[in-house]
């Protein structure tokens, strides 16, 4: 995990005899979730909805995350291909001091 970043990465892969396809699939999830949570780009388009990402690209995005998971099901993709991220509001997360 990048130093500073918005988002807990997990940093261990899928462990003991697991197939290879498996812990292909886990790298790709976190590259896409390191990707999410620190693109600033990413950050300031959607802050405040949730992300659907494979590979790095938003295949949906919206406020209900079930709505979109099953938005992006119906595209084609596979539930193990997909990653779904809240984008937090800045001010949400930054409130201000009170005087």
């Amino acid at each position: 995990m990048r130093r500073g970043t918005r988002c807990t990465v997990p940093s261990q892969g899928v462990g003991g005899n697991s197939a290879q396809a498996a812990k292909a699939a886990w790298d790709r999830a976190v590259d896409d979730l390191d990707w999410a949570c620190n693109d600033p780009e990413l950050q300031q388009r959607f802050e405040g909805e949730f992300v659907v990402v494979r590979g790095r690209t938003v295949v949906a995005h919206g406020y209900d995350r079930i709505a979109l998971l099953r938005e992006a099901l119906g595209m084609g993709y596979a539930r193990e291909e997909l990653v779904v991220v809240p984008i937090f509001a800045l001010a949400a997360e930054n409130p201000p001091d009170i005087v």
